[in-house]
Order: C-alpha cells, then sequence, then structure tokens
C-alpha cells in the first residue's frame, strides 16, 4: 500500500498534477477546537480520500478529563487532587532510591594476592569462586556487587537525608573509608543461584543507619568486563 501510495505520489507529481513536495497551509484542527484538541490525549485525525487533507472535527474529539472540565464541582477538584496526592506519596514510598552500579576489567583483579583475597571475601566467597570455571572472573563479579552495594545504600542514605526519611550524616554511612576491606559485605548465592547480599559487623550497622532494609543484586560478564547492579530500598 505504502509502494502505491508513493507510484502515485510520483506520478502525480511527473505529470503536474500535485507538487512533490505538498506543504500544509493549516492544522487539521479549527481555532475554535485547537485547546481541546491539544489538551485531549484521545483525539485522532481523518484524512479526506479525495483531498488528501487531514481534520479533526468538533464531534470526532473525545470528552475532556475532568480535570479540565468546567462543569466539574470544586467538591470534585479537591476529590481527585487529594487522590492523586495520595497515588504519589504511594508511589514515593515504594521506589528505590538508592542505586548502584560497578563494572570492572576482570584483569584488574590479582587473585594471587592472597592478603588482598582474604581482606576483601569471606571464606564461603573464597570456596565458591576457586570452584568457578572462571575463579577470577567469579571474584570480579563479586567484588563489583560489594561496591554496587556500598553506592546503592549511600545513594538511598542521601536520598532519606533529603526527604527526611531518616535523621543520619550521609557522610557517616561507610566508616571504612575507600580503602577499607570488603569482608563485611558477602556475596552468596541464593537457593535460585541469584546472588544476594549479607551484611556482617560495621557493615551490617551502617546499612541499619541508612535505614535500609533490602539490597538486591545483578552480575553480569561480559569478555573482558564485570559488572554488578545493586538497588536498596525500604
Amino acid at each position: 500500500m505504502r509502494q502505491d501510495a508513493a507510484y502515485r505520489h510520483l506520478h502525480d507529481a511527473l505529470s503536474g498534477t500535485a507538487p512533490m513536495v505538498r506543504v500544509k497551509s493549516r492544522p487539521p484542527y479549527s481555532d475554535a477546537s485547537q485547546s481541546k484538541v491539544y489538551l485531549n490525549p484521545l483525539s485522532r485525525a481523518t484524512c479526506d480520500a479525495k483531498t488528501g487533507e487531514w481534520t479533526i472535527s468538533g464531534e470526532a474529539i473525545a470528552p475532556p478529563n475532568p480535570l479540565m472540565s468546567e462543569s466539574a464541582t470544586a467538591a470534585e477538584h479537591e476529590q481527585l487532587a487529594k487522590a492523586l496526592a495520595g497515588l504519589q506519596q504511594q508511589q514515593q514510598q515504594q521506589s528505590t532510591p538508592g542505586v548502584g552500579v560497578d563494572i570492572e576489567l576482570v584483569s584488574s583483579i590479582n587473585i594471587d594476592n592472597e592478603t588482598f583475597i582474604e581482606r576483601n571475601f569471606t571464606a564461603r566467597e573464597i570456596a565458591y569462586c576457586r570452584s568457578a570455571p572462571d575463579p577470577r572472573a567469579s571474584f570480579t563479579g563479586r567484588w563489583c556487587a560489594k561496591e554496587a552495594a556500598i553506592k546503592a545504600v549511600s545513594s538511598f542514605a542521601a536520598t532519606a537525608a533529603a526527604t527526611e526519611m531518616a535523621e543520619f550524616k550521609p557522610q557517616a554511612v561507610w566508616t571504612g573509608g575507600a580503602g577499607g576491606p570488603l569482608a563485611d559485605i558477602e556475596i552468596v548465592p541464593a537457593s535460585t543461584g541469584a546472588p544476594t547480599v549479607i551484611f556482617h559487623g560495621p557493615a551490617r550497622d551502617a546499612v541499619k543507619r541508612a535505614g535500609v532494609r533490602h539490597v538486591t543484586l545483578s552480575i553480569s560478564h561480559s569478555g573482558s568486563y564485570a559488572m554488578a547492579m545493586a538497588s536498596a530500598s525500604l
């Protein structure tokens, strides 16, 4: 159908029946119905097969939104406003304000450095990664997950402080600093095989201070890279 229409358009242009470029000289609606067309997402235009013009008639316009209706009473406006406010508050409470992402080169993790491994991974993590088909990639994925979890909790803390959801200083959430050990953040597989996080010691205390109850993780590998994403929520 498109090919036939394009052929007809080209034929009319070559024969001089109609110009090749046809510029609209007016919108498909009248000045009186302009505001209704703009404010109604259900407005639709129809094309006249003979003239090729598009129009939106007043009859084709669906009833406007009650919030824009002149016949709506003040009580109805107030009721709708309260409903919208309640929905917005519910969405904010159910949202996930804490998000963290980390990506690393697999070659950047030195698994031959036993001091580094024991400082940043638990015995369960070490046993799991050493038994994996690619231990270095497995260690790197868990390293990314730990970093992503830290970022997610810190992001949640900053959002919580800004919205007065909790009383604490975001900068005091993680006290270990940039060079702190990560063994207190343990990444273990769930029964489904999906990665889960368990916080121990100071890390567990930091998560409690931030008001975080749940942290979910996802780990991915692609060639020379490993990546993890974490989300923190109430």
